[in-house]
């Protein structure tokens, strides 16, 4: 998975936001797997992605902080991290589903 660490065209998520979206994609794409996906480069940034039989789409907005445990702290709640692995993009910390 190759991941860009921002989007200009993107829209800042409210951590009430970001839970809203994270239920709305549970709820309306219940063959999908969402997924948030946090890269580092000079802040850490949180975005949503969505698995499908077709592949992983990474939606424009996202949540930034300036360490990792903010960004963790602004995640829905309920999540379970999983590792980086080896052949990730550099910038991807970790995923949580």
């Amino acid at each position: 998975m190759t991941q860009s660490s921002t989007d200009s065209e993107g829209k800042q998520l409210t951590q009430a936001e970001a839970y809203q979206l994270d239920y709305d994609l549970h709820t309306l794409y219940q063959n999908n797997l969402p997924m948030w996906v946090i890269t580092h480069n000079t802040k850490y940034v949180a975005r949503p992605h969505l698995t499908s039989s077709g592949g992983v789409r990474a939606f424009k907005h996202y949540m930034l902080a300036d360490t990792l445990e903010a960004i963790r702290a602004m995640l829905p709640p309920g999540l379970v991290c999983i590792p980086r692995y080896v052949d990730d993009d550099p910038v991807i910390v970790e995923v949580w589903l």
